[in-house]
């Protein structure tokens, strides 16, 4: 703390000039025993302690200065200082200290210093400075002849209050400087400060709103937001459809030089394939059409056959596929369709007029197909065929009627047929590469496509345990064949002996020179023995896959050691992309920007939601969409996800295309669009089914009000009864579930039971995923209990009075197949714990044609006796039972439907 006393500006000035001193500020140490006195100029060569003197004080006195110290500074245009040690600490009163001339005897006087100026001779000090005080340690000035100063405006925060701030604060430290005109150069300085002021202050309440999910403006900042509570916000998703070629010959399309196109019919008339340099020779500016990329990775094989292919009817037998259905019969007319290939089914002529303008344009379903065999038709000629199936998720979902008999004598009339030659396409412009700025680039043209998940992990490792899973039944399988081949009298061949050691090993094998039908008799009998280590790892396996993981090619080349036969596990295989109903429409929450980076030694970086999964090597970014509609590319930070360097060069690959653009009605899209070489033998290029599933982006505000809520209607663990049904139902493939805890003596378990989809008991896979997917649900003490629904056996009869005018026979056929396992008592058509009503049945029952009357004679329980259940018009069930009831003479355990018909002729 520095004490300086001020007497007047003019004279402490003057006196700085005349080169005269004087005491300009005392500083007393924190001790109290060391003075540190600054001068106005040089001091006095001769200035010693006797030529100070301390007065002043209450209960001290008398303090006298011991030694002075000359402190002469380095740069000889500051002031001298000058060190006083004394011989005791002042107290609170105030001091001064005078400059004098010294007595004879080396004692200081009255009389000022000859050579310091007497204003300044003397000076004010306390001792106590370093004393914490609330006081304001600089002098009062005196408001004689001055202005209060402006007070300050802390609440500035726009242009105009920043602009009134600086010119009160430049009125007074620039008091003679008055001019308020705009041209002035102070006033424009101070505009300019006003105006990056009010930026900065923009900018403080953007990050300070941004910071909230309620207040943030920002789209990116709402993504990062709701990520925390683990809701996908969407950026939109690209269309997706099917197109088919209809080709004179063979033709084979690489990957990569094809796209597919809307063009108008009047632009290049007559050709189907077009190069992009006949686009730019006819004038066709890029905006006038939609451009569609293939999404299989492979090229595209071509075949004349596969033009219209004819379904096959057995001779007329079988003129109708059904909704539901999952297989059909193809005449093989040198087709060459394999497991994975699309199909479409399609109504070309009208039923009733036979006219192709008739065809009802809904009844067209694409499917994949699951399994493709050969057969022939003994009764035409041994005619070849191929009997084709596909996925339940791909069933048909209207009637497809193949053939209709027309005049007599006239063949029957073809009104659908199947078509190959197709694929599926997305929405979306492929741009050239693009180099990009790192670490925070962003891409330079929009909107970026967003491709939804093809051929996602899920659905590809569902398939793998599928094929994993039958393994064993092949080799079962092909040991019967040999069995059956020595039974003939055959020998086996050196590969089949070989693959045989593969399976079972040389000791099992011991006797099969000698004896070969014996050892593969036993071989089968003991075959779950033999191969019990290789089962339980198939097993493990097929369970992991059923989870969801992916298998690579270590497992692939492991089950090949194991069971002496090649096991293609590679995710790309066509037959991995599961049913077409999972790829076509899409989920736009699954959907990634559709952006390819790559750098200058080959390395590819591929887009993820976020980073959290990702390790310290893998070259994995997010996009993220503003409000703009630019896509920001995110790195990691070598912890989850690699950072690129400068070096890396990167370049970007990525498509563009508005999301809903792509939604283009049926046969929009027309044209095969080749880079570069010219492609002939394509007669048509048409989209049977419209595109489907552009989904723009989702909307700030939606997010803001769904975002809060979904996690708490999301389960996150099962603890009640309730819960374990709701996550088993949830399965794919799970029509219903319940559940109930049962306390047995030491812990809860709880015991799920499966409905299944379309059948009576469900398969073991089922099962097993439904077991994995609880297990991660599961709370903590509680067992797990997975199995069938609890299926209860009903007696039920009927006694039915016919109108006159029908026959009795009819009325009963259809009175059990209305109320058989086939109808109301279809394993879809009941579910847990619900009771078995009467009045339900008898209103199925006279809702049928020819029916008069109806009388319920007998509802309960098969082989129990009665329990009130036909008076109460109820049969009670469990939480965990479902009544069963297929009437079927084969199964009589299964259910009895006892239907007694009168009347009627």
């Amino acid at each position: 703390m520095t004490e300086t006393l001020h007497y007047g500006q003019t004279r402490r000035a003057r006196l700085r000039a005349s080169g005269r001193n004087g005491l300009d500020a005392v500083e007393v140490d924190e001790t109290g025993l060391v003075l540190t006195v600054l001068l106005y100029g040089k001091a006095p060569e001769d200035l010693g302690p006797e030529h100070f003197r301390i007065t002043g004080g209450r209960r001290i006195t008398g303090i006298r200065v011991r030694t002075a110290e000359l402190l002469s500074p380095e740069d000889p245009d500051l002031e001298d200082r000058v060190r006083l040690n004394l011989d005791r600490v002042g107290d609170f009163a105030t001091y001064t200290l005078h400059a004098v001339t010294a007595g004879p005897d080396g004692v200081p006087t009255g009389q000022p210093h000859p050579a310091f100026d007497p204003r300044y001779a003397s000076l004010d000090f306390s001792f106590k400075q370093h004393c914490p005080t609330d006081a304001d340690c600089k002098p009062g000035e005196s408001s004689q002849g001055t202005d209060l100063p402006p007070a300050i405006d802390y609440l500035a925060k726009d242009y105009s209050g920043f602009r009134q701030l600086l010119l009160d604060r430049l009125s007074l430290t620039v008091p003679d400087w008055r001019e308020r005109r705009v041209p002035d150069l102070g006033i424009a300085l101070a505009e300019l400060l006003a105006y990056t002021g009010d930026r900065l202050s923009y900018k403080q309440d953007a990050v300070a709103g941004e910071a909230y999910l309620d207040t943030a403006r920002e789209r990116i900042s709402v993504r990062r937001h709701v990520r925390l509570v683990d809701y996908p916000m969407h950026d939109g998703c690209a269309a997706r459809t099917a197109v088919h070629l209809q080709v004179d010959r063979p033709i084979q399309l690489n990957p990569g030089e094809f796209r597919f196109i809307t063009l108008k019919p009047g632009i290049l008339p007559g050709q189907a394939a077009v190069t992009e340099a006949q686009l730019r020779a006819a004038h066709v500016p890029d905006g006038s059409y939609e451009i569609f990329e293939p999404l299989t990775p492979d090229g595209l094989c071509l075949h004349e056959a596969h033009n219209r292919i004819s379904l096959w009817t057995w001779g007329g037998e079988q003129t109708l596929l059904p909704p539901g259905t999952t297989s059909a019969t193809l005449w093989d007319c040198d087709l060459q369709l394999a497991p994975g290939d699309l199909l479409l089914f399609e109504e070309i002529t009208g039923p009733a007029t036979g006219r192709p303008a008739d065809a009802d344009p809904a009844h067209r379903q694409v499917v994949r197909l699951t399994g493709v065999t050969p057969a022939v038709d003994p009764l035409y000629d041994n005619e070849p065929l191929l009997e084709v199936s596909w996925d339940r998720a791909d069933a048909l979902t209207f009637p497809l009627l193949i053939a209709t008999d027309r005049e007599p004598g006239c063949p029957p009339l073809e009104v659908s047929v199947a078509r190959g030659n197709l694929v599926l396409v997305e929405h979306g412009r492929l741009l050239p590469r693009e180099p990009i700025t790192v670490p925070a680039p962003v891409l330079k043209r929009g909107p970026v496509t967003q491709h939804a998940a093809f051929g996602a992990p899920e659905i590809v490792a569902e398939q793998q345990a599928r094929l994993v899973a039958r393994i064993p039944a092949r080799a079962r399988g092909f040991v019967r064949e040999l069995w059956a081949k020595v039974r003939d009298g055959g020998t086996l061949t050196e590969p089949e002996t070989t693959r045989l050691t593969v399976l079972f090993g040389r000791k099992p094998l011991a006797r099969l020179g000698r004896d070969p039908l014996g050892t593969l008799v036993r071989l089968l009998s003991d075959f779950d023995e033999f191969l019990a280590a290789k089962l339980r790892r198939i097993n493990v396996l097929t369970r992991r896959a059923r989870r969801g993981v992916v298998l690579d090619e270590g497992i692939a080349w492991e089950l090949e050691q194991s069971w002496g036969e090649g096991c293609e596990l590679d995710p790309r295989r066509p037959e991995f992309l599961g049913p077409l109903a999972r790829n076509l429409p899409t989920d736009p929450r699954t959907a990634l920007p559709a952006v390819l980076l790559r750098d200058e030694d080959g390395n590819t970086w591929t887009p993820r939601r976020d980073l959290l999964d990702s390790g310290p090597a893998d070259r994995h970014f997010v996009g993220e969409l503003d409000d703009e509609g630019r896509l920001h590319l995110r790195f990691g930070d070598n912890r989850h996800g690699r950072t690129p360097r400068t070096e890396d060069n990167l370049t970007a690959e990525y498509r563009i295309g508005k999301p809903t653009a792509g939604n283009v009605g049926r046969d929009t899209i027309t044209r095969l669009l080749t880079r570069q070489r010219t492609i002939a033998g394509i007669n048509r290029v048409r989209n049977p089914l419209p595109g489907k599933g552009g989904t723009n982006p989702e909307p700030v505000s939606q997010v803001r009000d769904r975002a809060p809520v979904e996690p708490t209607t999301r389960l996150l663990r099962a603890v009640t009864a309730e819960d374990y049904a709701t996550l088993a139902g949830q399965v794919r493939g799970v029509q219903r579930a319940a559940a109930a805890l049962r306390w047995n003596g030491s812990w809860y378990e709880a015991q799920v039971a499966v409905d299944p989809l379309g059948q009576s008991e469900p398969p073991p896979e089922l099962l097993d995923t439904v077991r994995d997917t609880l297990r991660h649900y599961r709370k903590i003490g509680h067992d797990l209990q997975v199995g069938a629904a609890q299926l209860v056996p009903v007696d039920v009869a009927l006694e039915v009075c016919a109108e006159a005018n029908h026959v009795n026979a009819h009325v009963r056929a259809a009175l059990l197949k209305a109320l058989g396992g086939n109808g109301l008592f279809h394993p879809d058509n009941q579910t847990f714990g619900e009771p078995v009503r009467a009045g339900r049945i008898i209103a199925t029952a006279a809702a049928l044609p020819g029916v008069r009357g109806v009388r319920l004679t007998r509802l309960q329980r098969l082989f129990a006796p009665p329990a009130g259940e036909l008076d109460r018009g109820l049969l009670p069930l469990a939480a965990l039972e479902v009544a069963q009831l297929d009437n079927d003479p084969a199964r009589p355990e299964n259910g009895r439907l006892t239907v007694t018909v009168r009347g009627g002729r």
